[in-house]
């Protein structure tokens, strides 16, 4: 009787870790990142994206791009699928796409990024959240 009751304490154990492990992994794109588009060997953009989601399963993200205007823009199509994270980024005139792979260990997300029909190469890592402004919306854009 008592192997009994250990084995499902056993089994009960490694479900509800399981259950967490593959929670945490959903959600390993989840943060701030920090990092370049590399359009040439000389010509790169920082960015800076932040991922959240929300209480009702939600995703949503900004990103800025220091160098061009440092308000955020608000991300779209956002999805986190086991190490694969895509995002696009429309700013009423054309729309961007970030198709990523996270790293087995969360530091970082490498992809491309392909805008008008052409990929760069992207690498983002863990960032400090340094999103200060507000996002964008639709209403804002020009």
């Amino acid at each position: 009787m008592k192997l009994a009751q250990n084995s499902r304490l056993n089994i009960a154990v490694i479900t509800i870790l399981l259950f967490l492990s593959n929670s945490m992994a959903s959600d390993s794109g989840i943060g701030n990142w920090e990092g370049q588009i590399f359009f040439s060997q000389s010509s790169k953009a920082e960015v800076e994206v932040s991922l959240t989601r929300s209480a009702d399963e939600k995703l949503s993200g900004t990103i800025a791009v220091p160098g061009q205007s440092s308000v955020p823009q608000n991300l779209e199509n956002i999805k986190i699928d086991g190490g694969l994270v895509s995002f696009d980024l429309n700013d009423g005139r054309t729309t961007a796409s970030f198709n990523g792979l996270l790293a087995e260990d969360g530091s970082s997300i490498k992809g491309k990024f392909s805008q008008a029909g052409q990929l760069f190469p992207f690498e983002l890592a863990r960032g400090k959240g340094g999103l200060t402004s507000k996002p964008t919306n639709s209403s804002q854009r020009q």
